[in-house]
């Protein structure tokens, strides 16, 4: 009895443990879950999802990306709702010139046509308030969630407000055209529209998902007034600082992004559960959610008929203090919103408050030196060794190169969550444990072998590296191969804590909430609890009560974080798990908990198997599978640059395909896709007129009707500089790419003037441009068989189409003309 009274209290006390992580993640999950729906006979003045959704059943019904007959049929729809409102409405039809910030050395061209419905305010001269959202899809989406649930948000927010009194500002109802292809329609209104102006505030609804709970997660600087209105005004609203801060730091953009760059004022909303179905065929009216069609109506009516009139609206601070604000939701209490100053005080605060735990820790128990840097090794081990396996077991066994990866772990996100979160606690319990009884080398030998398995199924060791973490790992295990006290391994912790706080107020100050309030009380007790106070039942009695206000705000942040970023970086939302762990590590040394925290390992690490070899496709979740068309050098070739082959595929390219480099197509790019060749006659590609001379030229590109985009690939370095239809950009060099590119999407049909400079060094007689003509779907004979239901297309425009390819010399030596398109070569006069 005397052996298994221990034994059963430690299973209980690593039972306890997860009881606590589930029910914090519960807690989390379903208390930022969206309202209930109202049904299409609510009252007249409030938002309702039944009406909103009508909407969206008669939007997406097919994709309907920009410059088709199908977003053609869809701008009609909202012109004749919208006039029926009785607003003013007008289309309008820009050609943009655009070249994106982030990818200077490429250029973009489209046509767009946004629909502005105007509610006027009782102030015609006043600013006006903007609600956005844009009506395009993506070529292979229906695009119920992204962005048609928006769209449908505009129309019965304008439902509800024309019904009732007139606000005093105008309210401007904008759909924009062409956001997918690169924020067209947004620059076409923000850049071109005279109307642009007077704008006061603007509002954008976005989505990338099909369902779950709707986040405020972009504002213009300052963002106190925003906040404070929000928080007003939203019954449910969900945002928190950080996303603020991180949103600016990752590679995405929506249409607010260009209303910001010309110096208005706004907010972003968007929902990001589902991801699954973002872009995807999936993105069908029967799978977006009505609550969090509900959710956006909240936030879009409510923010509409106060901002409306706002007397102050167009000042950035809305008349209201410019104070930086801290904000985030906590479950149970709401948006928890204060002044950024508190959270530098309260973090300067912990860290003083676990500086004087530790040295009362040091002096009371008598620890040496040495063993504060061994507890403070141990703690960086806890955080570093599970976030650094999880993240080579994601890329190397889950991989994330290619759609099909990626879907396949969204695919099974719910259970990835509960694997990578029960693999990090075990892992992180059992390293503690074991440096407690001074047996780490197990656990770190366990994880540094699993590193080196991810990295042989990879392929691609990194020698160098490898030998170096092997070595810091071989003398970390060194360092804690003698027992280490209970004592030592808290005050290691808390002295990692601050190092947190100082690296977080240093490089993201909007995010510290994360690390201080959840500190606050583990500071406290670790200062006033003395060694009389460390019986067993006190400390797993006040670490249970200590680790559920930190596990408040850290577990819901990170279930928010692992949906947001796609599973790309599921290492930062177990690194939150983590934190929240350390806040209770006096609990963890009351049993040895190695063999349960093992146990709990291997469970998870068998999960994790199950997750890399079997297939989570099925009718729910269609695999992406296309094959497209490409006419180039006068040979015609079906090609799909899937990596695995269905019976789909070989129904199309037969038994044994060959392969092609891309770079046949897409020059720059180098892979082996599978193809078969075709007799097929030359199809129609864009006209080309094109005379050039020794020091430059003019090109001019005219598309036929049907044709949805053309890529212009040009040399590196070739241009010293050029204008596109009369607008001046950079010159198209890019030391990453070989080959520049210009984009032109919708072409219109006045066609693509672009006049150049050529540089004499870096062209010769056999520089060649290189023009693809995009057919968005397969013409006559190519028309490809039905998918079965577990097959779906890629959500990329040549998905299922037609590329022409052509090649165009570019002769210095004197004049030449080139007018006609298909594959004859370009002639000399």
């Amino acid at each position: 009895m005397r052996r298994t009274e221990p034994r059963r209290d430690r299973w209980l006390l690593m039972a306890t443990i997860l009881l606590v992580f589930v029910g914090l993640s519960l807690v989390g999950r379903y208390s930022s879950q969206p309202p209930a729906p109202l049904p299409a006979d609510a009252p007249a003045d409030q938002f309702s999802a039944g009406r909103a959704f009508a909407h969206v059943e008669r939007i997406a019904q097919t994709p309907h990306a920009g410059g088709s007959p199908e977003n053609a049929a869809v701008r009609a729809y909202l012109v004749e709702t919208l006039q029926a409102l009785g607003l003013e409405v007008e289309v309008q039809r820009q050609v943009v010139t655009y070249q994106y910030s982030r990818h200077p050395s490429a250029a973009s061209v489209a046509t767009v046509h946004n629909v502005l419905a105007r509610l006027p305010g009782q102030r015609r001269d006043g600013k006006q308030l903007i609600l956005m959202s844009h009506h395009d899809t993506r070529e292979s989406t229906p695009g119920a969630g992204d962005a048609s649930s928006g769209v449908a948000t505009l129309l019965e927010t304008a439902r509800a407000l024309s019904s009732g009194e007139r606000p005093r500002n105008d309210v401007l109802f904008l759909f924009t055209d062409g956001e997918e292809t690169g924020l067209f329609g947004a620059q076409a209104y923000f850049g071109h529209h005279p109307s642009a102006a007077r704008t006061g505030l603007v509002l954008n609804f976005d989505a990338r998902g099909s369902r779950g709970p709707v986040w405020m997660f972009q504002t213009s600087e300052p963002s106190a007034p925003l906040i404070e209105i929000l928080q007003d005004e939203v019954s449910h609203p969900l945002a928190n600082s950080l996303s603020l801060a991180a949103y600016k730091q990752i590679p995405n953009d929506t249409d607010l992004s260009i209303a910001l760059e010309a110096g208005f004022a706004g907010m972003n909303f968007a929902f990001i559960d589902g991801f699954f179905d973002y872009h995807q065929a999936t993105d069908t009216p029967q799978r977006l959610s009505l609550s969090t069609l509900q959710h956006l109506g909240d936030y879009a009516l409510p923010l509409a008929r106060r901002l409306a009139n706002e007397q102050q609206l167009g000042d950035v601070d809305l008349g209201k203090s410019p104070a930086q604000r801290s904000f985030f939701f906590l479950p149970g209490i709401g948006l928890v919103d204060y002044p950024a100053w508190i959270d530098l005080l309260a973090g300067g605060l912990v860290a003083l408050l676990l500086g004087l735990a530790v040295a009362r820790l040091k002096w009371e128990s008598r620890l040496s030196w040495l063993d504060l840097l061994r507890g403070w090794v141990t703690a960086l081990l806890t955080l570093a060794l599970p976030l650094l396996l999880i993240i080579h077991l994601q890329n190397n066994w889950l991989g994330s190169e290619n759609l099909r990866a990626s879907l396949a772990q969204l695919a099974r996100s719910e259970a990835l969550w509960w694997i990578f979160a029960l693999l990090t606690l075990g892992l992180a319990i059992w390293l503690q444990a074991a440096a407690h009884r001074g047996k780490a080398i197990l656990p770190i030998a366990l994880m540094a072998l699993l590193l080196l398995i991810t990295q042989l199924h990879n392929g691609d060791i990194h020698w160098l590296p490898a030998i170096g973490a092997t070595t810091v790992l071989l003398i970390a295990a060194l360092v804690l191969s003698k027992p280490l006290s209970s004592v030592a391994l808290v005050a290691g912790a808390a002295l990692l804590w601050p190092l947190l706080i100082g690296l977080l107020a240093f490089a993201m100050p909007q995010g510290l909430f994360l690390v201080t309030w959840p500190m606050c009380l583990p500071a406290i007790w670790w200062v006033v609890a003395g060694r009389d106070a460390q019986a067993r039942r006190a400390l797993v009695l006040v670490s249970a009560l200590i680790v559920i206000p930190a596990g408040l705000i850290l577990i819901p942040f990170a279930q928010s974080l692992f949906v947001m970023l796609a599973l790309m970086s599921a290492a930062i939302a177990m690194l939150l798990l983590l934190m929240t762990l350390l806040t209770a590590l006096p609990a963890l040394f009351c049993r040895d908990l190695r063999a349960p925290a093992a146990v709990l390992s291997l469970c998870a690490v068998t999960g994790f198997a199950w997750a890399a070899l079997s297939s989570p496709f099925d009718q729910q979740h269609p695999a992406p599978a296309s094959v497209f068309t490409v006419q180039v050098d006068g040979k015609s070739f079906r090609i799909s640059d899937d990596a695995l082959l269905s019976d789909w595929h070989r129904d199309i390219l037969g038994d044994a395909p060959t392969t092609l480099n891309s770079e046949r197509y897409a020059p720059g790019s180098q892979r082996e896709v599978f193809a078969r060749e075709l007799a097929l006659p030359s199809l129609e590609g864009a006209s080309i007129e094109l005379r050039a001379t020794a020091s430059g030229g003019r090109l001019e590109l005219k598309a036929p009707s049907d044709v949805r985009q053309m890529n212009l690939y040009v040399p590196r370095n070739a241009f010293t500089s050029w204008r596109i239809d009369g607008k001046a950009l950079p010159p198209p060099s890019d030391q990453s790419r070989s080959w520049p590119v210009l984009r032109v999407y919708a072409p219109p049909q006045e066609g693509v003037l672009i006049e150049f400079e050529l540089d004499a060094e870096a062209v010769n007689e056999t520089t060649e441009l290189v023009l693809t003509s995009v057919y968005p779907k397969a013409i006559g004979d190519l028309a490809l068989p039905a998918r079965p239901p577990e097959l779906m297309p890629h959500p990329y425009t040549h998905a299922d189409g037609v590329l022409v390819v052509q090649r165009i010399a570019l002769t210095q030596a004197q004049p030449s003309a080139v007018s006609h398109g298909g594959f004859e070569q370009p002639t000399t006069d």
